[in-house]
This record gives C-alpha cells, sequence and structure tokens, in this order.
C-alpha cells in the first residue's frame, strides 16, 4: 500500500494473484460441477431475458435431478461461485416444494450456516417470506403433493429455527454477520429487507407466526436492557443492526422500544454519543423516526444545548432531526434557533435543509443568503452563484434550490454566464446543473429558451458530445413544443456533423429531426410526444459501449 492511500501496481498485482489462487483453490466436489456450469448458464440467460412458466418449468426440474442425492455435498461446498449461482436460483424459485427441499438440506439442527453457504441461507429466508407476501404466485398446477403439505408451517418452522440459532449467537451476527443479522431481524418483524433503511423501512408488516414472535420479543429485550447498546452504537459493523432495529420500532408502533433509544440521545451520556461519528447512523434513525411518536421536541432538546459543537462534528445528526419535522411552526422555530450556527457543512448535508425549506416553503431566501455567504467564505475569488456550486460539488443542493420559489441567485448567476461559459458546463461532467435548470419547474419557459439561445451556435458541438447529449435530452423531455422547435431547427442545420457521429446520430434520429426538415409537423409532433414519455436507456447503452 503506498502512503498517498492508493494502490501502487505492485500492490494490484499482488492483490489480483491472491484473487486468482483463491480461485485456483475453490475445489467443487466433481458431482456438482454439472449443476454448476448449468446454473453460470441460466444466470447468463436471466441477465439477457425472462423466463416464462415452461422455461422455469425446465430449469426447475433440471436442477432438482442434479441435486437428487446430493444435498449433503451441497450443504458442504466451499465454492462461493456454486453457492451464489444456487441463492439467485432459490430467490427467483417460486416453486413451495422446492424451497422446502432445500430447507430440509439445510436443517439447522444439521447444517450449522458458514460464511460460504451464508447466501443460501439468506435467499431461503427471502423465498419463505416472498411465499407469505405473494402465496398466488408460489401456487403450483403440476404439484399433486400440495394439497397434502402445508409449506407455510414448513417454512416457520425453518424461520424459527434459523432465529433462534442467530439469538443464540447473537453477538458473533451483530459484530461479524451484520448483512445477514439485518435479513433476520426483518424477518421477525414481518418486513421486506433492504439494505438501505435512510428513508424507513417497507410499511407492509406481514402476519407472522407467535414462535416468531417471541424471537421478537427477545431481541429487542436483549438489544435494549442486556446488551451495551452504547458500545454497539459505535460498533463499526452493529451500529448498522442498532439503526435498522429503530426504524423497525417505530414502523412497528413500538413506543416503549423506541424511548429507550431516545434515552441515548437525551441522557447524562448524550453529549459523547452526539457527538461520536461512529455513532451517528443510530442517531440519524432515532431523529428521522421520531415524529412516529411526537418525540421530535423531545429528541431536539438536548441537540440545541449543545448545537455549536454537534454542527461542527456531526451536522448530519441536526440534518437528521430537520428531515423528521413534519410541522412547518416547528421547522420555524427549530431554524431560528440555529441562526448564527450555519456552517457550509450543515446547510448543504443531504440537502435535508434545502428540502426542509422547499417542503414547507419557508426561509428559502435567508437559506439562499447564509448558502452564498457561506459558498463565499470558501471560494473567495467567485462571485457566481452556479460556478460556486460547481467549485464546491453541490449539486444536491442546487437540484433543490432550482425548485425554490425564491431562486433569483440562480436566474441572475444563470444570466451572467457567456454563450461560451454554458458551453464549457454543458461538455463537462457539470452539465448536470444546466440539467437540473431544465428540469425545475419552477423556472420560467423563457428562462430556458434564453439560455438555449445562448447556446445556438454550440449546439453541433454538444448534439455530438458525450455530456452535451444529456442536455439535449432534457430539453426534449423537459421544454415546450415551441422551445424544441427553435433547437430543431438550428439542429437540423447541422445535419451531416450529426449524422456522422454515433452520439449525434442518436440525438437526430431521437429528435425527429427527419421530419422536421421535411416539414411534417404530424410525424414530428408524434415523435416529441414518445420522446418525452420514454427515458434515456438507449442513449445511456450506446455510451456504454
Amino acid at each position: 500500500m503506498s502512503w498517498n492511500g492508493g494502490y501502487n501496481s505492485r500492490d494490484f498485482d499482488q492483490e489480483n494473484g491472491a484473487k486468482h489462487s483463491r480461485e485456483e483453490r475453490e475445489e467443487i466436489h466433481p458431482d456438482l460441477v454439472p449443476l454448476k456450469n448449468f446454473l453460470s448458464q441460466m444466470k447468463a440467460h436471466l441477465k439477457a431475458q425472462k423466463m416464462d412458466k415452461e422455461e422455469q418449468g425446465l430449469m426447475i426440474s433440471n436442477v432438482l435431478k442434479q441435486t437428487a442425492g446430493k444435498e449433503a455435498l451441497l450443504t458442504k461446498s466451499d465454492s462461493y461461485h456454486l453457492n451464489g449461482n444456487v441463492a439467485q436460483f432459490l430467490a427467483q424459485c417460486t416453486e413451495p416444494k422446492v424451497v422446502a427441499r432445500f430447507m430440509q438440506a439445510f436443517n439447522l439442527e444439521k447444517v450449522i450456516p458458514s460464511h460460504k453457504t451464508m447466501k443460501i441461507f439468506e435467499a431461503l429466508v427471502d423465498a419463505a417470506m416472498n411465499f407469505f407476501r405473494n402465496p398466488a404466485e408460489f401456487e403450483s398446477e403440476d404439484d399433486e403433493e400440495a394439497s397434502d403439505v402445508d409449506y407455510g408451517a414448513v417454512f416457520i418452522r425453518w424461520l424459527n429455527s434459523l432465529a433462534l440459532h442467530v439469538m443464540d449467537k447473537i453477538e458473533i451476527f451483530l459484530n461479524e454477520e451484520t448483512l445477514v443479522m439485518q435479513r433476520v431481524l426483518c424477518m421477525i418483524c414481518g418486513k421486506r429487507f433492504v439494505k438501505s433503511f435512510a428513508d424507513g423501512v417497507d410499511s407492509e408488516t406481514l402476519g407472522i407466526a407467535s414462535d416468531l414472535e417471541k424471537v421478537r420479543e427477545r431481541y429487542f429485550h436483549y438489544l435494549t436492557k442486556e446488551a451495551d447498546l452504547e458500545s454497539l452504537m459505535r460498533n463499526p459493523q452493529a451500529r448498522f443492526v442498532v439503526a435498522l432495529s429503530v426504524c423497525l420500532a417505530a414502523s412497528m408502533g413500538m413506543r416503549k422500544v423506541f424511548k429507550r433509544f431516545l434515552k441515548l440521545i437525551s441522557g447524562e451520556n448524550a453529549e459523547s454519543i452526539l457527538l461520536c461519528e461512529e455513532s451517528f447512523i443510530v442517531v440519524d434513525a432515532i431523529l428521522r423516526n421520531s415524529s412516529t411518536f411526537d418525540l421530535q421536541r423531545k429528541c431536539s432538546e438536548k441537540i440545541l444545548e449543545m448545537a455549536d459543537k454537534v454542527s461542527e462534528t456531526n451536522p448530519g445528526i441536526i440534518t437528521g432531526m430537520i428531515a423528521g419535522l413534519k410541522d412547518k411552526d416547528e421547522f420555524v422555530d427549530l431554524y431560528e434557533k440555529l441562526s448564527g450556527k450555519f456552517t457550509l457543512e450543515l446547510l448543504t448535508k443531504k440537502a435535508e435543509l434545502a428540502s426542509a425549506c422547499l417542503r414547507f416553503d419557508m426561509k428559502q431566501n435567508d437559506f439562499l443568503d447564509k448558502l452564498y455567504a457561506q459558498m463565499k467564505l470558501k471560494e473567495p475569488g467567485e462571485e457566481n452563484f452556479i460556478f460556486l456550486v460547481r467549485h464546491l460539488g453541490l449539486f444536491q443542493v442546487f437540484k433543490v434550490i432550482c425548485n425554490f420559489k425564491a431562486n433569483q441567485k440562480v436566474l441572475k448567476a444563470l444570466d451572467d454566464l457567456s454563450s461560451q461559459e454554458l458551453m464549457n458546463l454543458a461538455c463537462s461532467s457539470h452539465v448536470n446543473l444546466l440539467e437540473a435548470i431544465i428540469s425545475s419547474e419552477r423556472i420560467g419557459e423563457k428562462v430556458k429558451l434564453k439560455m438555449l439561445i445562448k447556446l445556438t451556435d454550440k449546439f453541433q458541438n454538444i448534439a455530438v458530445d458525450k455530456f452535451g447529449s444529456r442536455l439535449m435530452d432534457a430539453v426534449i423531455i423537459q421544454c415546450q413544443v415551441k422551445t424544441l422547435r427553435v433547437v430543431a431547427g438550428e439542429l437540423v442545420k447541422h445535419k451531416k456533423t450529426l449524422l456522422g457521429d454515433r452520439i449525434g446520430k442518436f440525438v437526430f434520429l431521437h429528435w425527429g429531426l427527419k421530419y422536421f426538415e421535411d416539414n411534417n409537423k404530424e410525424a414530428w409532433d408524434n415523435v416529441i410526444s414518445h420522446s418525452k414519455n420514454r427515458k434515456r436507456q438507449k442513449l445511456l447503452s450506446l455510451l456504454s459501449l
């Protein structure tokens, strides 16, 4: 490892060699090789197209045939490749008898989950939960045993045994197998598993068996009364499980459990927790979900007492508190209490403060003034608002600001940009700033047209540019027809240039310029109407070639 924090070529070669040697050491029992090869082929096929019911039936019968009598070998497989393919097969399988058969093979009384087989256990959990969520999708016309077997009971027994196994080894799963822990946690709460829970968890709760409810009660009792919760909040792995636990407790209306979490950020050790960067994700989850129980005011009290310190060390905590607000008056009150404590990071973190100003339609001018002042402190030689945003990489905030009612700073900055400066933005990775302006519903069509007219003599270059074509696409989707006519009139003048370039040719076809050139109004209107309703998938696939 080089001292600058990057990899040098020698390190890269060593890592690559280690990776290849691991793959070479991956031994697969000869009887499982046909299964591995077949599932690899199916994986490649599924990437290209979906299977119909007949094809899926053939795939399932083939897998069952190849695994018959070999289940014991599969449970001992050390191949990440094979286990991953088996897991993917199970995740897509809608035959309850197949899932039940694999559950029988991966019985917790006989097979202890290992790091290499964990994906198969995860896939079985997902398959079982999907069965309870959408039982109609798991109905099999050919399964003569279906009427005799209660697959729901089979699945519940297996899920319960897995949940108990995890609870018996809770410390290991909290610290080492956090993704599995999160999946099992969602399972015992009857929720859909999500890796990212920043926006909350699934609102739907499945009715689950009482056995799983008992495991859930045992888990939350352990977490809030037995475990060292403060230590877990600071643990690089366990904190994700704790944060998910907060979201699940809120989603399921577990007020008493949630209040135990709340005590952490309002008790004696609140300061050390609030100022600790590692605990941020848990504190953020508490703040975002506090409004579920109308506890947001209690959450904010301790934080506001040390707002200066928190805004410097953990500004995300304050923005998380703002994100959890539901009431306009509470937002204004909090905003005014924070007056004088706004740093650039606090103003821009996840664009939460800007989003709140937009959501409540309050303090927009004041926010822009504070943001502009903080940006100028960072870039003292620059005056243009858009250039300041570009230099500081604040696109997410800019995207929100473009939808403010009060966006005079954006309009003035846009008006001050020359044709060449706009061209430089359009043909660079900063084209997203112009896309945000074009996509804004608050910025008038006249402003957009004025900006595009400045670029008329540059369209032939923009339309063949990797980034510039994105602006062309935003224009055709977002702008009104009268604006599109102006742009199309300029583009068609450069027909030869566009058709001679791979990207330009797509723009020419996408804009229906052949019909525009032939003055075929009806056909051109149809092309434009269709273009407004489709995404940019074709262009993106072209650019990735």
